[in-house]
């Protein structure tokens, strides 16, 4: 499994509501912070999290497309 995907499977597992970020995904994984942010793009594109001004990066429940 690649690392890419190792991280849409822990995104996809946090609980709703779920504060995430760059760093402590690439901390946690130990992945590099590009590696990690592009994973993060992609699970926003996906409907699993959602990036909110001021807030930060969520994990959200997944959104019909």
């Amino acid at each position: 499994m690649s690392k890419h995907q190792e991280i849409l499977d822990y995104l996809e597992a946090l609980p709703i509501g779920k504060r995430v970020s760059v760093r402590s995904i690439s901390n946690h994984l130990q992945v590099s912070d590009g590696t990690a942010y592009r994973a993060i793009k992609e699970a926003e594109n996906r409907g699993l999290v959602e990036t909110r001004p001021r807030s930060g990066t969520v994990r959200i429940e997944k959104k019909v497309q």
